[in-house]
Parts: structure tokens; C-alpha cells; sequence
């Protein structure tokens, strides 16, 4: 489908696999015209606390890699509006 508007569609590729990502990259700057590249990968790959769970590791903010995410205390008061 991606041909039918122009484009020149590779893929999909293991995005994890840096052997095979760089040179397929590499081969695409040098094509002529657009290029759609279709790269996989897992969300938390090498780290594994965010391995198990993807979700809470989707935007965590600052965290400490060693222990992963600390719940913020809880507060008497609820949060002030940001509105």
C-alpha cells in the first residue's frame, strides 16, 4: 500500500538488532525518493523491570534505574488543579 503513494516500504526489521538496523539505515540514506522502514521492537528491551511491565515504564519520569519506579508518598491533600 505504501508503494501506491511513493513511498519505498522495507520491513519489517528486528529494531533490537543493531547489526541489522545500522546497514539497512545506511542503505535507505542513499535511495533516492521517500522510504518507509517498518523497524519491531519491544517496549523495555534490556531492561528488566520495564520488560515485565511495559505499561508503568511507558513515561516514567526520573526513577532509579537499580530499583526501579518508587511511588511518590501519599499526601493528606489532594493535588492542586494544573488548569
Amino acid at each position: 500500500i505504501f508503494e501506491e503513494f511513493g513511498f519505498n516500504y522495507v520491513g519489517p526489521i528486528d529494531g533490537h538488532d543493531l547489526d541489522s538496523l545500522i546497514p539497512t539505515l545506511e542503505n535507505l540514506r542513499d535511495l533516492g525518493g521517500p522510504q518507509f522502514l517498518h523497524v519491531v521492537t519491544k517496549k523495555g528491551y534490556g531492561y528488566k523491570l520495564a520488560e515485565a511491565d511495559p505499561i508503568a515504564y511507558h513515561g516514567p519520569g526520573k526513577f532509579d534505574p537499580a530499583v526501579g519506579l518508587v511511588k511518590a508518598p501519599a499526601t493528606a491533600e489532594p493535588p492542586k488543579p494544573t488548569f
